[in-house]
């Protein structure tokens, strides 16, 4: 839980004082791939996906925020899910119809 506030906190200040900050999630079934969050002015972003040397970027906007989860809408319509868990931050693909071939990855700092 204190982890997803401190994404709200980061959000809030990105808004204000134009600070980013990034994330980077990975899933122990898919080593060779990862999905960098960069988070932008506002509620904006960049999520890039590294699989093995290749990098692709999609951008995206937040579409809420609860206590409990941030939910990101990429450029092309597929729906993210940043939510708090006991062992950290979780990005869910919820449409599947984001680029990486795993459902959920653990994120860090």
């Amino acid at each position: 839980m204190k982890k997803i506030i401190l994404v709200f906190l980061f959000l809030n200040l990105s808004v204000f004082a134009q600070y980013s900050f990034n994330l980077e999630c990975k899933n122990s079934h898919a080593l060779s791939s990862s999905v960098s969050i960069e988070f932008l002015e506002g509620h904006q972003g960049k999520i890039t996906l590294k699989e093995n040397s290749v990098s692709t970027s999609k951008y995206f906007e937040v579409l809420a925020e609860t206590r409990e989860e941030v939910i990101l809408k990429t450029d092309e319509g597929s729906l993210l899910i940043l939510s708090s868990t006991v062992k950290g931050i979780l990005l869910k693909n919820i449409d599947e119809s984001f680029l990486v071939n795993y459902e959920v990855a653990l994120c860090s700092k």
